[in-house]
């Protein structure tokens, strides 16, 4: 707006909200309080009435626009607050008080023709004047009017129970109107359900019939589909059979040829007699190293060096001196501890790098079962170690004619016990052992512990390469025997009653396992070997070495192994490291729950695995050396 008078203009901002309350707060506050958050802005503006569009002179007007987060930072200072009330609104409020509401509507209507909003002139005092005295004139009318409301009070005129009545009234009709009303929408409500219901109902009738009507093609179709498979089995059901009746018949007749060829032959044998048995010795040097050449008879200076051959095999199977060897005075033992370090210094010592949990895994597989496999890719070391373990076992006896380990070549070609173990030769009446050296070693170890029980020496045995062939052909018996106990630990190699006197071999028909020997296995796992079935795998314990355990030059160099130092481990102190203890409740728990998952996933744990690992768990060594060498699992 201009001012004539005083040649300035000012701008103002009508509110659009009901709410004209204004905050009052100091400038330097202001300013401050609402630090960045303050946009400035510039609008321009006319100086005169008329509208910008229509005016050329038009003046720049800057203002800040301040952000909501601003705003609540001003309200929490409590500034003070202006409240502004334009001069309609004192008007219509003036008129509530002393105006019906037909006239204030109409005084509304008025003030809107008359445009009174925003008409700050000098003629609004006059009219505040008029309106005041309006003011004073409907306070006279409301005093009286409450006088008058008074005196019908206490006249008894409106009495509590009229109230009560209207108000029954008035309830009982609202209420009347409100259960009509929500009847009708709840009867429509139902109505559009049971529509919605017979339409879904429709729905499911359409698609039992159509689920039908596919069913009976679909069993028509399968229907034809078996019949054409049935009627073309028949058919070359009927070829074979009748392939196989011409096989037979030409069998038949082959046979009755052959049949009487041969009594045709034996006639003419019969009557030629010792005449062909000269042509055919007649013949027999012309036909050299043919198969139908007859042998010729044995000359007694044969005979007489086959006897000479057959009396040095008569030579007796001598028991090495060390199994004949006193035993050494009982001492404190050597404890298991002692004993593994022992073994990791025999493997640095060797030039070898294993990690420390395979082989600590590796010594409890031996101290707790007879046969342990390691199984791993080729070069990770898995025949060398069952050789250092052995190293480590026999310590300073290692050079008294004791084997470190015996190993065993596997052949892919074997199919029998007697392939590992030696034959019995019927018509010698004398038994040879197999080139492996098994058999002798379980007769050394059988012996040696029926002299010194607690103090004999452990017999290690590596079976490499085991998967070469099935190793249930050449290794049921053992896989049996080596879970008796007793007598029944056994392995039945010969019968006695089919050896002669002079076999060396002949007290040892029956050899006795003794709880002294330990197998090892290595496998590996490509195309030129034999799966493990699962017959094996729940009698044995796996392990699994890593493929980058070692370096890349293993070894000494040597084809002996270095020594170690201390005395020889027996079968006393390898069961002092056993212990007999029950499994941890925790561990049970979980062996408990997750048996039945096992089971659904076709992987049951089987009843020889359990009693095997819970004896793993159990051992109070283990679980130590678990916490030395970290997360130590049996596989």
């Amino acid at each position: 707006n201009w001012s004539e008078t005083s040649k300035s203009a000012w701008v103002s901002f009508s509110p659009t909200n009901p709410d004209t309350t204004v905050y009052q707060i100091a400038s330097e506050g202001f300013r401050d309080v609402t630090q960045g958050m303050r946009y400035p802005l510039s609008t321009s503006v006319s100086h005169s009435h008329h509208r910008r569009s229509e005016c050329f002179d038009l003046i720049s007007v800057k203002h800040e626009l301040l952000l909501s987060h601003g705003f609540e930072q001003i309200l929490s200072q409590n500034p003070n607050k202006l409240m502004l009330e334009p001069i309609d609104r004192k008007l219509v409020r003036f008129a509530k008080q002393c105006l019906t509401r037909k006239k204030r509507q109409g005084l509304r209507k008025l003030l809107d023709e008359l445009e009174v909003t925003g008409a700050e002139t000098e003629e609004a005092e006059e009219l505040v004047e008029a309106i005041q005295r309006i003011k004073r004139v409907t306070e006279h009318q409301d005093a009286a009017l409450e006088t008058v409301s008074k005196a019908l009070v206490d006249s008894g005129i409106l009495g509590e129970d009229r109230l009560r009545r209207a108000e029954k009234e008035y309830a009982e009709k609202y209420v009347q109107e409100r259960t009509a009303e929500l009847q009708a929408k709840i009867d429509s409500t139902v109505s559009m359900e049971r529509d919605k219901a017979r339409e879904i109902e429709g729905k499911l009738k359409d698609l039992q019939a159509r689920l039908k009507q596919e069913e009976t093609e679909g069993r028509a179709r399968l229907k034809a589909t078996l019949g054409a498979e049935e009627k073309q089995v028949h058919e070359e059901i009927k070829k074979e059979r009748t392939k196989l009746e011409r096989d037979k018949a030409e069998l038949q007749r082959q046979e009755a040829l052959l049949k009487g060829n041969l009594e045709k032959v034996t006639q003419e044998l019969r009557d030629a007699g010792d005449d062909v048995v000269n042509r055919f010795l007649a013949i027999a040097p012309l036909l050299g190293s043919a198969i139908f050449a007859a042998p010729p008879r044995p000359t007694i200076e044969a005979e007489q060096s086959s006897n000479a051959s057959q009396e040095q095999r008569k030579v007796e199977f001598a028991l090495p001196a060390y199994i004949k060897a006193a035993s050494r005075a009982a001492d404190d033992g050597v404890t298991e501890e002692a004993f593994f370090g022992r073994f990791l210094r025999v493997v640095e010592d060797n030039g070898f790098a294993y990690r420390a949990f395979d082989l600590q895994r590796f010594h409890v597989s031996v101290k707790c079962g007879d046969l342990t496999i390691l199984g791993g890719p080729s070069g990770t070391g898995k025949s060398s170690l069952p050789a250092l373990y052995a190293q480590a076992l026999l310590g300073d006896d290692a050079g008294n004619g004791r084997e470190c380990c015996l190993m065993v070549n596997i052949n892919p070609s074997w199919m029998d016990i007697r392939d590992v173990l030696g034959h019995m030769n019927t018509l010698e009446r004398r038994f040879y052992p197999a080139e492996s050296g098994l058999f002798q070693h379980l007769i050394c170890a059988q012996e040696e512990y029926a002299a010194k029980p607690a103090a004999t020496g452990l017999y290690l045995t590596c079976l490499d390469e085991m998967n070469l062939s099935q190793v249930e052909h050449y290794f049921s018996d053992f896989m049996m025997a080596l879970e008796r106990r007793g007598e029944q630990r056994a392995i039945q190699c010969f019968s006695p009653d089919t050896a002669d006197e002079g076999c060396p071999f002949q007290t040892w028909a029956r050899v006795n396992l003794a709880p002294s020997l330990r197998f090892v296995g290595t496998v590996n796992f490509d195309e030129t070997t034999r799966l493990l079935s699962d017959r094996l795998l729940d009698r044995v314990n796996m392990i699994r070495l890593a493929s980058g355990s070692l370096p890349s030059v293993t070894g000494t160099g040597n084809d002996s192994l270095a020594p170690a130092k201390g005395r020889m481990i027996t079968l006393a102190d390898m069961q002092a490291w056993q212990a007999e203890s029950a499994l941890p409740s925790e561990t049970a728990a979980l062996l408990d729950a997750i048996r039945p998952l096992l089971s659904m996933m076709g992987c049951p744990l089987s009843p020889r695995v359990w009693p095997r690992r819970a004896e793993w768990i159990a051992d109070p060594n283990f679980r130590a050396w678990d916490m030395n060498f970290g997360a130590a699992r049996s596989t």
